[in-house]
């Protein structure tokens, strides 16, 4: 059973990569999701929702750089979450073409499933 201990996560580098996402996001929204023949509530949702994946990532860069690297696991499941869903936003949502989106998707979805649930257990809690 984990402890109740904590890992202090907010520091420089985590500020530094929430500014970071908040601008990468909205360079992607303007220049792949903002589909005009798509309706707005699917365009604008697709822009809070990419905050929100982005978000996990940060949090895990955080987590990784506080504990000097050892917490390694849930960043890449982080960043393999942001990636399946950026193959989402550029097939579906944007309507560009890449060879089997929907491969690429979920084997990238499920890894980062992987990366995120099973770390605790190859980490000392």
């Amino acid at each position: 059973m984990a402890g109740t201990k904590g890992i202090a996560i907010m520091n420089t580098d985590l500020i530094a990569g929430a500014v970071l996402l908040v601008v990468t996001q909205t360079w992607i929204w303007r220049t792949i999701l903002r589909v005009p023949t798509h309706p707005r509530a699917v365009v604008n949702g697709a822009f809070a929702y990419g905050l929100l994946v982005g978000s996990t990532a940060v949090a895990a860069a955080g987590l990784w750089q506080a504990t000097a690297g050892h917490w390694w696991l849930p960043l890449a499941g982080g960043l393999l979450f942001v990636l399946s869903d950026f193959f989402i936003g550029w097939s579906d949502i944007g309507g560009r073409r890449m060879n089997n989106p929907h491969l690429w998707i979920w084997v990238t979805y499920g890894l980062a499933q992987a990366c995120i649930v099973y770390s605790p257990l190859i980490h000392d809690l």
